[in-house]
């Protein structure tokens, strides 16, 4: 029996420790790296131009940073992410016990095989995605890990319907350039595309995502059809409307309301067309402004270009009242009113613009009184009537008023009526507005979201 001396023990039991330890610790070094490159999995055997197997599982995923812009006048959909891709290659697999429990190296594009992709509907670089400074993850069960960073330009088809309360669905599609059906099988790794480390947007919110495969059949030239895998990965953004209400849609429905304001300026203050056409001519830049941010397209049309160019009309037909106004009120005063301005007047204009005038009063069964005291079934004073007799069914002017109506008092009639129904109008035309642009975007974006 081995017995230590006191001096001795505390050597003999780091001695012992240290030498039970040694076989159940392990630690990376380079030699055991190299071995595996140059004499396993990556040596002069392997064929990087050759396919692991029949057919190859390739899963894919997407991980989505930023959405950097949607171009909405040129179809463009930009973002920034990275693609990740992961398949077996039996032939790369080791035994980690051999090289000092070492479980994966990395490799470049040159040294293993790798499926080629590209965005098939990328607008700006139809390249194949490749970097040859990238590293591949390679396990020791033949597992290969291949992530790719970059920013991606796609088309994407914009409905402009309800803007600025537009809801837009875009896609990035992953193709897999050269090999078939029969040769690769492109998976999904997940149901939707991963968004924790996702930058938010000023104005654009993400709804929705999702991930998801298709078949496309090319027709070759030599008559043979072939089939590829495409995985698209579709993004549901809404656009923020803050900025819109206060910068578009606030301007645009003042402006419209302008139009009625031209027929409160009396006539004689010279200003009448002249206030008009200031409006017209804002209306017109506005319309222009905004149809210069969205894409010129006849597939669908902008409710809000609509209203502006509804709005637009209001102005010009404002503009033609006004002058027609202006004509009536310059009338010669000896000249009699025509026959349409004496109906319209009496039938229609007196109850909108409550300007009915006559001369004297006469109160007939009790006694005559001056117009000062009598008061009208509306319960408002009339002043300086006409002769005007009350019998037991009411009153009836003894003297015509139409014969008082001169041309500058029918003009103020039509300014007023017109300012009534261009007011009613606009009002009605901008809440069926309000109310199909908010409604229709928002039945959209549920309809976008649900097609996912």
């Amino acid at each position: 029996m081995f017995v230590c001396t006191t001096k001795e023990e505390k050597f003999c039991v780091f001695f012992a420790f240290f030498t039970l330890m040694i076989p159940l610790s392990s630690c990376w070094n380079s030699s055991d790296a190299q071995a595996i490159r140059k004499n396993g999995v990556l040596s002069g055997n392997y064929d990087r131009l050759v396919r692991p197997s029949q057919i190859t599982n390739v899963s894919v995923a997407f991980n989505l940073l930023t959405i950097n812009d949607l171009d909405i006048k040129n179809q463009i959909f930009s973002t920034t992410g990275w693609i990740e891709a992961n398949w077996n290659d039996h032939r790369l697999s080791w035994d980690p016990t051999t090289y000092n429990n070492i479980t994966d190296v990395f490799a470049d594009e040159s040294e293993v095989w790798r499926p080629v992709f590209f965005i098939d509907n990328s607008v700006s670089d139809l390249s194949i995605i490749s970097d040859a400074k990238l590293l591949y993850r390679v396990t020791h069960t033949g597992e290969v890990e291949w992530e790719q960073p970059r920013m991606f330009n796609t088309h994407c088809r914009v409905d402009i319907t309800f803007y600025p309360f537009d809801t837009q669905l875009c896609h990035i599609k992953l193709t897999s350039w050269g090999y078939t059906t029969d040769e690769i099988e492109l998976q999904p790794a997940y149901s939707e595309i991963l968004t924790e480390d996702l930058e938010p947007n000023g104005e654009w919110n993400l709804l929705k995502t999702s991930i998801k495969k298709n078949e496309l059949t090319e027709l070759r030239s030599d008559g043979v059809m072939t089939k590829h895998w495409e995985v698209i990965f579709s993004i549901v953004t809404k656009r923020r409307t803050s900025y819109y209400v206060t910068g578009i849609l606030l301007p645009v429905f003042l402006l419209s309301y302008l139009n009625t304001l031209v027929f409160v300026l009396p006539v004689e203050s010279g200003e009448k067309i002249g206030f008009i056409l200031t409006v017209l001519l804002s209306l017109a830049v506005l319309l222009t402004i905004i149809t210069d941010k969205i894409p010129s397209t006849s597939i669908e049309v902008s409710i809000l270009s609509v209203y502006l160019a509804i709005t637009l009309c209001f102005s010009v037909v404002s503009c033609i009242l006004s002058v027609f106004v202006m004509s009536v009120s310059f009338q010669d005063p000896t000249k009699p009113l025509p026959q349409w301005g004496e109906k319209i007047a009496n039938n229609s204009f007196f109850p909108l613009s409550c300007l009915k005038k006559c001369s004297n009063c006469v109160l007939s069964n009790r006694n005559r009184t001056s117009c000062d005291n009598v008061t009208t079934r509306s319960e408002k004073n009339v002043n300086d009537c006409g002769d005007i007799s009350l019998n037991d069914d009411g009153y009836s002017p003894k003297k015509d008023a139409k014969s008082e109506l001169t041309w500058t008092e029918l003009a103020k009639k039509l300014d007023r009526l017109f300012f009534y129904v261009t007011f009613v109008l606009i009002t009605l035309e901008t809440i069926a507005f309000l109310l199909i642009l908010m409604i229709g975007g928002s039945l959209n974006s549920q309809q976008l979201v649900s097609s996912l």
